[in-house]
């Protein structure tokens, strides 16, 4: 069992933990904007209700990268203690946060609120904003969500 364990291949990658980065600010940017435009808008659903639509749509890869985000905490936990797991978390989080943000406020800077947030929430609607073949770094994403699946 310790033989097994030592030879393991380790959860955490640089490819993966960027498909979880995107999939996550994918997923931020999603509810930011719905945040920022759905009373401008007048839109009888809620934010929540509007980013479950894109987990849903996007399941595969959201799951995926849920999946790994867990595991990859766990494996930083038992290498490195709370902390570490917490500072891993942290880092996450702050760079999803920081990406998203920065995304959310080019789509509004110097435009009109309403026309822009119509524009925005309909390509979101329309799909746009979904994880497809058209993402450059679709093939990193779908290793990710084959990691999980095999693992």
């Amino acid at each position: 069992m310790t033989a097994r364990a030592a030879t393991q291949e380790p959860v955490a990658s640089e490819s993966r933990d960027a498909a979880i980065g995107f999939t996550l600010t994918q997923n931020y940017m999603i509810g930011r904007t719905a945040s920022y435009c759905f009373e401008d808008l007048g839109r009888p659903d809620t934010p929540k209700e509007f980013v479950a639509g894109w987990q849903k749509q996007n399941s595969k890869h959201y799951s995926a990268a849920i999946t790994y985000m867990n595991r990859r905490l766990a494996e930083a936990e038992s290498l490195t203690g709370v902390e570490g797991k917490n500072n891993i978390a942290n880092a996450l989080l702050a760079a999803v946060r920081k990406n998203g943000d920065k995304a959310v406020n080019g789509f509004f800077e110097n435009k009109d609120k309403h026309d822009e947030c119509k524009k925005v929430i309909g390509l979101m609607e329309s799909g746009a904003f979904n994880i497809d073949s058209r993402i450059p770094m679709y093939g990193e994403l779908e290793a990710l969500v084959n990691y999980i699946d095999g693992h």
